[in-house]
């Protein structure tokens, strides 16, 4: 389950901003445990991994040939330990540690 949601920072003078802020609920899944270096033969059911806290600040601006935007953003805020779900019962990987992300783009 995602929820994500932006706001337009114009309205409190920071034109052409937008902040964005969601969640990832990770539901219970199944593997082989919470560890997903090492690979055993009795896979058992992984518990509710819980939420993980996302948010990113965009800015975006209108250029003489189109227009551009640059992103800021971070992924697991909170650097939540948790487990990928999975359908192979063969291992399970740990979910993304807090990682800080940057991207721009050029629309024209």
């Amino acid at each position: 389950l995602v929820i994500w949601n932006s706001f337009d920072l114009d309205g409190i003078g920071l034109d052409g901003f937008t902040f964005g802020y969601g969640i990832d609920y990770m539901d219970d899944g199944y593997g082989n445990g919470p560890i997903s270096a090492t690979l055993t033969s009795s896979p058992t059911d992984l518990p509710a991994q819980g939420i993980i806290h996302n948010m990113n600040i965009t800015y975006t601006t209108e250029l003489d040939f189109g227009e551009l935007y640059i992103n800021l953003g971070v992924k697991n805020i909170t650097d939540h330990f948790y487990v990928l779900n999975t359908t192979d019962v063969t291992f399970a990987k740990r979910g993304e540690p807090r990682t800080f992300y940057l991207t721009a783009g050029l629309t024209f």
